[in-house]
């Protein structure tokens, strides 16, 4: 704790511009008791403040009665690495025990922050969330959205994933159809490809009836994805989509695959405006 921070031990907080230093000696000498960082998070955290995206708000950090460190050490540390000064509200003096409890409740996810923060001026389901990020990802690692990157994806491919969730709605994802994953291929195609190709290759997805042989792709990973447990991870999540965008660019070329293996680079690239970026509105801290 500062060293002029006493006030007996009495409950108190304040707002102070804390420096890379004073974050540094923190860490050092009042963090000794602490969950393990993560460091995906401190290197989210310190792109926002590097970007200058980063609000004040009544979220900070607090140290017990003895000077330990109970809440910030994500802030902390990402003051530090990012090398920016921060203005945060400081809590002194609280009970050591306040530990057990501290980040207990649920957190709002950044669908409920944007559609609260109403930048987009509708609501935000987690499932179209998904199908967003996904866009903007393609065939690239999943990674971490501040609200601000979140709502620039949005705004660059809201009418793209629409596009997607009309030509593959929810009805069909009982049947493994309508994944965020394919769906994302589909909006992505859009850009570049003929709707009414688009239109045939969903239609077949979801009824699977077929009119000519150069329909075999569709009808091939329309099995694969109905037949196949896709593991719930980012490696499963990837391959799925690596999948689905083979058998799309087959299909639309008019070849005749009958078994999808998934492709090792992005097949449908998004326009030259259309990547991910760190808008500047917003924050999610």
């Amino acid at each position: 704790m500062p060293e002029d921070k006493d006030h007996g031990k009495d409950p108190f907080n304040e707002y102070m511009d804390v420096t890379p230093e004073m974050a540094g000696r923190w860490l050092e000498e009042a963090n000794t008791n602490n969950r393990v960082v993560r460091q995906a998070y401190v290197e989210f955290l310190a792109r926002q403040m590097k970007a200058g995206q980063w609000h004040t708000t009544h979220e900070g950090i607090a140290f017990d009665v003895n000077g330990v460190l109970l809440d910030g050490q994500h802030r902390l540390w990402a003051i530090f690495e990012s090398g920016t000064t921060i203005r945060l509200l400081v809590f002194f003096n609280e009970q050591p025990d306040n530990l057990s409890v501290i980040g207990g409740q649920k957190p709002r996810d950044l669908a409920d922050q944007i559609t609260l923060s109403d930048a987009l001026g509708k609501k935000v389901t987690r499932h179209f969330l998904s199908v967003l990020k996904r866009i903007d990802e393609g065939l690239g690692w999943p990674k971490k959205y501040s609200v601000a990157e979140m709502i620039q994806v949005a705004r660059s491919h809201w009418a793209a994933a629409e596009r997607a969730v009309k030509l593959l709605p929810a009805s069909t994802r009982k049947k493994g159809i309508s994944s965020a994953g394919t769906r994302a291929v589909i909006a992505r195609a859009s850009y570049s490809r003929p709707p009414e190709k688009l239109a045939h290759f969903c239609t077949i997805l979801k009824t699977g009836l077929v009119t000519n042989p150069d329909d075999r792709a569709a009808i091939a990973i329309r099995d694969w994805l109905i037949h196949t447990k896709i593991a719930n991870s980012p490696s499963g999540r990837r391959d799925q989509y690596a999948r689905v965008e083979r058998a799309l660019k087959a299909f639309l070329d008019g070849e005749p695959l009958q078994k999808i293996y998934p492709t090792k680079e992005e097949l449908f690239p998004l326009p030259s405006n259309g990547s991910a970026a760190s808008g500047p509105e917003g924050s999610g801290q």
